[in-house]
């Protein structure tokens, strides 16, 4: 959509504004697409992007015209009202390999024979669903998933890559502490040991350990959740907005 709208402005006064939603680093286009991508945003009057991991595959020449945007956080109704025993842990997101649901899915298999109060619930739909769900339970998409953050008690992420994962930042704005991977996208949202707990993309024996640090501490679990409230403040509307 980006080369069809510049080349169909070529000769216009209008300024075209191209928008990449997912950090390029990761999503394949075919060669020939980026030369010509390279070619073309040249004419752009801006490049948005939604991160600085995202900002940074443009060369120096497009640089001047790279504007960073992240998406606004939904101020959430209320919070999440913090419990001393884990049950629950939740993650939302398509069923694609991108979002890497398998490694979560491992990574609890490590501890559900050491405690088996614990349930894991993803919610989403998408290609892989059948593969998945020979492992779990998957309820599917909801149309309201507040109420289920704040039924939670712990947020695993573990995405291959992404660019501004509005489902991390909704789950830290209800007060959830966090696991994600340290995939673009994620590592310019969680400040690792201060609102969330970061671990590197794939390693499952680390999610595990992280998972189960996080549900026998119950106060570590605390002060990182009221730590990714903060979030809400850094990704007010009225900021994004204004840019």
């Amino acid at each position: 959509m980006n080369f069809t709208i510049l080349l169909a402005s070529i000769g216009l006064k209008a300024p075209v504004i191209a928008s990449e939603r997912i950090d390029p680093h990761f999503h394949y286009i075919p060669l020939l697409y980026k030369k010509i991508r390279s070619f073309l945003y040249r004419f752009a009057k801006k490049i948005i992007v939604q991160t600085n991991s995202a900002a940074s595959y443009f060369g120096k020449n497009l640089q001047r015209i790279i504007q960073i945007i992240p998406n606004p956080v939904k101020l959430p109704k209320n919070h999440k009202f913090f419990s001393s025993t884990a049950r629950c842990i939740i993650t939302v997101g398509r069923l694609d390999k991108q979002k890497d649901h398998d490694i979560l899915i491992h990574a609890f298999s490590r501890l559900y024979p050491t405690y088996p109060h614990l349930g894991l619930t993803i919610y989403g739909g998408g290609a892989e669903r059948d593969n998945l769900q020979k492992s779990i339970s998957l309820p599917g998409a909801i149309q309201e998933i507040h109420q289920k953050l704040l039924e939670a008690d712990l947020f695993g992420f573990p995405p291959l890559y992404d660019d501004f994962p509005n489902a991390l930042v909704e789950a830290m704005s209800v007060g959830l502490p966090i696991i994600a991977s340290n995939c673009s996208g994620n590592i310019d949202i969680v400040k690792n040991g201060v609102d969330g707990r970061i671990f590197p993309v794939g390693d499952v024996l680390k999610l595990a350990v992280l998972m189960e640090a996080l549900v026998c501490d119950p106060n570590t679990r605390k002060r990182l959740g009221e730590k990714a409230k903060t979030v809400a403040e850094r990704f007010h509307p009225d900021l994004i907005f204004h840019r």
